[in-house]
């Protein structure tokens, strides 16, 4: 039987109602792909849950274990997790949430969402992503383009450079491969391999979307997005120093906020806390959002400072 403290329930993955739990999601005021079960499912697929009776407030807990202790993490290519709900989110219901983690785990790192108000908690640390909404028309939006951008868009056209709504996913991984295993120190190979079932998933519900560069036919840069109900992620991005280069990537942007343009829906840049990266997104007339990353460790010694 499901725990129950505060009207709030634990659930272990295998009591999960997932047409029930997607149906909510769908509803909420604050969707994501990333809290859809199909999703977790592929990131963390032993990931547990709390929700009301109800399921009109979720929070999935993507879940591990180690040494024979659970905890809670972030998975690779989930940048935002946190309460999902049907009504607005104040700070005292996302305590109420936390104190039945902590009851439950004595290690978690987690990303709420830009919804989920901004606690208070010492282990608490503020991240950055970037949204455009794309309602107006194209000729709006490019007016809100910074002028280095515009001037990049430019050197691509006069590169040649030309965008196609196609990509081949066994080349972009390769090359994200080449650039995560420098930026990132946790990725792994079996990561690569949860990537390539995702993207299968994403294909298979048509919301995968691949734009590429090209120079002479050559790939120079690739972008995938993922589109689902009003949302638009930049999930991934890669490019080669032609790319780099030749404004490879402002064109693909350019070409991506030109297809999607007058339409209700927002593009979510998916970040970055890195400045120049960031800078890039906001060259768009992105608007800066704030979420907030817990980073909680109350483990006995000696292992609280093995894991950290």
């Amino acid at each position: 039987m499901p725990e129950k403290i505060n009207n709030i329930c634990f659930l272990k993955h295998s009591e999960i109602d997932k047409p029930r739990w997607d149906k909510s999601v769908k509803e909420s005021i604050n969707r994501s792909i990333y809290a859809y079960s199909w999703y977790l499912d592929i990131v963390s697929p032993n990931w547990a849950a709390l929700a009301t009776p109800d399921y009109s407030e979720l929070w999935p807990l993507p879940q591990d274990s180690k040494w024979g202790i659970s905890y809670v993490y972030q998975p690779f290519f989930t940048q935002q997790l946190g309460l999902i709900s049907k009504t607005e989110i104040d700070r005292s219901r996302i305590e109420c949430f936390w104190n039945k983690i902590c009851k439950k785990y004595n290690y978690a790192h987690l990303h709420l969402n830009v919804h989920n108000p901004k606690s208070g908690y010492d282990f608490e640390t503020k991240r950055l992503t970037h949204w455009l909404d794309l309602q107006k028309p194209y000729e709006e939006l490019y007016k809100a383009y910074n002028e280095n951008l515009k001037r990049n868009i430019k050197k691509a056209n006069k590169n040649s450079v030309e965008v196609v709504s196609e990509g081949n996913i066994n080349h972009m991984i390769g090359w994200l491969k080449r650039d995560y295993n420098k930026l990132f120190k946790g990725i792994k190979s079996y990561h690569y391999d949860m990537l390539n079932q995702l993207l299968a998933e994403l294909d298979k519900r048509k919301c995968q979307h691949i734009y590429t560069a090209q120079i002479n036919k050559e790939p120079v840069a690739m972008a995938l997005f993922v589109k689902l109900d009003d949302q638009i992620i930049y999930l991934i991005g890669v490019n080669n120093e032609k790319g780099k280069k030749s404004g490879a990537m402002h064109l693909i942007f350019d070409q991506m906020i030109r297809q999607y343009a007058g339409a209700e829906v927002y593009l979510d840049f998916e970040g970055s806390m890195i400045p120049s990266i960031a800078q890039f997104f906001k060259s768009f007339g992105a608007e800066e959002k704030e979420f907030y990353q817990w980073h909680y460790n109350a483990l006995p010694w000696p292992l609280n400072k093995i894991k950290k």
